[in-house]
């Protein structure tokens, strides 16, 4: 499965990036600013909890040719956060576990609700 949105052009990645629910302003501010930086990119909206995500977070769609920058930026303004990164594929729970990568601390998932997908 790929992602098109709005830009027409094919994202190939989700970024998950984590915030304690008190960090609500700090967390739609870099997405902001995020969005500001990577004209390119899919900002998703800020959620409290959602599918098989335990914290807080919003995400980012976004395709191979925008990684490396989007990952030197994580690292230059989010070193120590939470970011899960994985690729759209049909698999979800592929996507979500055995295909997809960590920046700064794992997380628990509820991979039940992985497994309640269509």
């Amino acid at each position: 499965r790929f992602c098109i949105y709005r830009t027409h052009i094919k994202m190939d990645y989700h970024a998950h990036i984590y915030f304690e629910d008190h960090e609500q302003v700090f967390a739609l501010a870099f997405k902001s600013q995020l969005a500001a930086h990577f004209p390119h990119i899919q900002v998703g909206r800020f959620h409290l909890r959602i599918g098989p995500h335990t914290k807080a977070m919003f995400q980012v769609a976004y395709a191979q040719a925008d990684a490396a920058a989007l990952m030197a930026y994580f690292d230059a303004h989010i070193p120590e956060r939470s970011v899960l990164i994985h690729p759209l594929i049909d698999d979800v729970l592929a996507a979500h576990t055995t295909e997809a990568k960590w920046r700064g601390p794992i997380l628990p998932l509820n991979l039940e609700a992985l497994l309640k997908s269509p």
